[in-house]
């Protein structure tokens, strides 16, 4: 069964409303269809309203105007056209704020190096920080000053690779031709 035109924009009008106050949000495909009005146009929601012609849509809500539908627009037109941007903006943002909030692999990779290195130097400065303080500090007693170098031995030893880089492959040596030459 087809709708008549005033139905279909009235029912069109309605189902927008209800997205911008979110009482509904739409489907991917249908925010896709919220691009302009001509998209817009060719959008259908099954048992609500059928795809429309845009000049029947733009000719029609110029025209003519529904009372219980209030704006503050030139005309129905206008507000329809508001209306729909302002949804699409509204979901094209929060698209976009995922998409920046997502980091990429690469980023990750390289967040987790960064946080390993900040964790070795973490590690390895109060290793140097205990070690001098047990080789200095005259006032600790023997007991204590053993427990903090037993734990440091131990700790050197389960973790004696922690400050090495890995090592690159050796490049190969080339002779680089360069300054005056012989006159």
């Amino acid at each position: 069964m087809k709708t008549s035109t005033a139905d279909n924009i009235r029912k069109r009008i309605h189902w927008l409303q209800s997205v911008w106050d979110g009482r509904f949000t739409p489907t991917q495909s249908q925010q896709e269809k919220m691009v302009d009005m001509k998209a817009f146009c060719t959008l259908t929601i099954p048992n609500e309203f059928d795809k429309i012609s845009y000049n029947t849509l733009k000719n029609f809500c110029t025209d003519h105007s529904f009372p219980e539908v209030s704006h503050s627009s030139k005309n129905l037109w206008e507000h329809m056209r508001l209306l729909r941007n302002s949804i699409y903006l509204l979901f094209n943002q929060n698209a976009k704020n995922e998409e920046i909030k997502k980091p990429s692999a690469e980023m990750k990779i390289n967040e987790a190096f960064n946080q390993a290195q900040l964790a070795t130097f973490a590690y390895l400065e109060l290793f140097r920080f205990l070690k001098t303080l047990v080789e200095s500090d005259t006032g600790l007693n023997y007991a204590t000053k053993a427990q903090i170098t037993n734990f440091l031995f131990e700790s050197s030893v389960r973790f004696e690779g922690i400050n090495t880089t890995p090592t690159l492959p050796p490049k190969a040596w080339s002779v680089i031709q360069g300054g005056k030459g012989d006159v």
